[in-house]
Parts: C-alpha cells; sequence; structure tokens
C-alpha cells in the first residue's frame, strides 16, 4: 500500500494487562450476580 509502511508493531503484548483485567472484572461481576440472584432476599421477592 502506498503510505503504509510494514513495522512490526507489537499489539498483543501492550494491551496484555488491560485483557487480563477485563477478564477478571467480567468474571468477578458475573459471580456476584449469580450470588445475588440465588440469593434468599431476591427469591422472596417474587421476581
Amino acid at each position: 500500500m502506498f503510505g503504509l509502511r510494514a513495522w512490526p508493531t507489537p499489539f498483543a503484548r501492550p494491551l496484555a494487562p488491560f485483557i487480563a483485567a477485563t477478564v477478571i472484572t467480567y468474571l468477578g461481576v458475573a459471580k456476584l450476580q449469580d450470588m445475588a440472584v440465588n440469593s434468599t432476599s431476591f427469591a422472596s421477592r417474587g421476581f
């Protein structure tokens, strides 16, 4: 392509901490949501 050079630009390694934090946050929120939905106080509301 005209004007673009093929530089070996790393993109996965610099983003690795953010990807790991996203996965940890997603799993943590999913676990908390599952615990909240299965709690007795939520079940007694009759939703």
